[in-house]
């Protein structure tokens, strides 16, 4: 018999509103992957879950199930802090819009582009799946890329990040 498995989706400590949003769009398109909040959070998004929270699918660390995880997707960074359930086997996804700077282990997926936020690319794929989003995840998406834009006018911004 086969041990149970799950996915999650993992982003880096300090969260600020584009990793938090990249947990959202990676969750939208991945409904059965866990998305898990790390344990810092930067103090505007601890505000913004201490009135909306129960409008995620977030879980904490502590929440996952006792189980093997089969894939890790790390979003708006390359490497983020190990759950309980990974290993060897785990299977390992990036979607990171920051440049490359090192190499990834063999067998690991990437997604990246040049956007001025990571959501972007998440934005992207809800709106070619044609995504119905609520107004809250809508919202929460639309800071993702606000605050990583600097509201549109950092110089990484692209038009991307505009539409």
């Amino acid at each position: 018999m086969s041990q149970p498995e799950f996915e999650v989706i993992l982003t880096h400590e300090h969260t600020d509103f584009d990793a938090l949003a990249s947990l959202l769009g990676a969750s939208l398109l991945n409904p059965d992957a866990y998305p898990v909040l790390p344990h810092q959070l930067n103090r505007n998004v601890r505000e913004f879950l201490a009135l909306y929270r129960n409008h995620f699918p977030f879980l904490a660390h502590n929440e996952l199930p006792k189980a093997h995880v089969s894939r890790a997707i790390f979003v708006d960074t390359r490497s983020a802090n190990w759950t309980k359930g990974m290993d060897k086997q785990t299977r390992f996804t990036v979607i990171d819009h920051h440049s490359l700077h090192e190499e990834l282990p063999d067998g690991w997926d990437v997604w990246t582009d040049e956007v001025g936020a990571n959501t972007t690319m998440l934005v992207e794929k809800l709106m070619a799946q044609q995504a119905r989003l609520s107004p809250v995840h809508a919202t929460l998406l639309a800071l993702g890329i606000h605050e990583d834009t600097g509201s549109l006018t950092y110089v990484s911004t692209t038009d991307r990040d505009a539409r």
